[in-house]
């Protein structure tokens, strides 16, 4: 991507990687929850040990 950048004309890093990204599938949820307590458990232990700041740990856990 960096060599495209150089060549690229002017065209900003974002644009250069819009035009060499194809999305073909998005996956998501299913939507079951099974996976929501041991994600809140996740977020908990990363917040514990200062990975993850507070703010973006209460964020996480009201999104999911």
């Amino acid at each position: 991507m960096l060599t495209a950048y150089g060549a690229g004309g002017g065209a900003s890093p974002a644009g250069i990687a819009e035009r060499m990204v194809r999305i073909r599938t998005v996956v998501g949820p299913d939507g079951s929850g099974r996976f929501a307590e041991p994600y809140l458990r996740l977020l908990d232990e990363l917040e514990r040990r200062g990975w993850l700041r507070s703010d973006v740990a209460a964020y996480a856990q009201e999104h999911g």
